[in-house]
């Protein structure tokens, strides 16, 4: 005679949606009330979203008799703490807002990308990675004013810009300035004279430089057999010889 199946109860903790599967078959989403198992020794897996999952073991003895089995689900995910000075500053997980701060984030394991932002100040990122059930305490975060901004160009352009002695291309340019501070930013093009200039910006601001280079002169002597010929240079009379 083949022994009667045994009446199982199934519960998790939490109380999520859990899918549960026996011996490889689904068997239904818990709770599962006096569920039909044949005698035995049998696998039980749960799966729940943002969970990992779960397997157990359970010898059913069957005949009619009523057991229970109560699985403890462990999250998938971790609590991530994180303050900013000053606060109120949006975070961002893997490009979505996910709360302000200070913040306690749920978010799932593994490596994610981390966006501070906060209007006036400069935005802050970095990867972390997150172990499942391990809550962190991220250091806190002291964010930057804003950098200004400075649009330069020179007459004539393609001028080289160093700014407090550190090359950053060529005008036409723009740059990105630490604010509330001065600068020196300098100016230099083969024929003409170095231009410098003392400037600061203000936090997530912006302002304009035109500079006009001034042609470096040079004086040479025009001496002419015979002598009294007229001097002419970019189309303009300057004189005659000797001169």
């Amino acid at each position: 005679l083949t022994k009667l199946p045994g009446l199982v109860t199934i519960t998790t903790e939490p109380e999520v949606g859990a899918q549960v599967s026996f011996d490889g078959t689904t068997l239904g989403v818990r709770p599962l009330d006096d569920a039909e198992l044949p005698p035995g020794v049998h696998r039980l897996e749960f799966s729940a979203a943002r969970h990992l999952t779960e397997v157990r073991e359970l010898e059913v003895r069957g005949g009619g008799e009523r057991q229970s089995l109560a699985a403890t689900l462990t999250p998938d995910w971790a609590l991530i703490s994180l303050r900013t000075d000053p606060p109120g500053a949006t975070v961002l997980v893997d490009g979505m807002a996910a709360g302000v701060t200070p913040a306690e984030l749920e978010i799932a394991s593994g490596e994610h990308e981390l966006v501070v932002r906060l209007a006036g100040y400069n935005a802050w990122s970095n990867k972390i990675l997150v172990a499942a059930n391990q809550p962190q305490q991220l250091p806190d975060l002291k964010l930057a004013a804003a950098d200004g901004r400075l649009q330069l160009a020179s007459t004539p352009s393609d001028a080289s810009v160093s700014v407090d002695g550190e090359f950053r291309g060529r005008t036409p340019l723009s740059l990105r300035l630490s604010p509330e501070r001065s600068h020196r930013v300098t100016l230099t093009k083969p024929g003409y004279e170095t231009a410098a200039r003392e400037l600061s910006v203000a936090a997530d601001s912006g302002r304009r430089l035109q500079v006009e280079l001034t042609p470096q002169l040079g004086e040479i002597e025009v001496v002419t057999v015979p002598p009294n010929a007229e001097i002419w240079v970019g189309g303009e009379r300057r004189g005659t010889t000797p001169a």
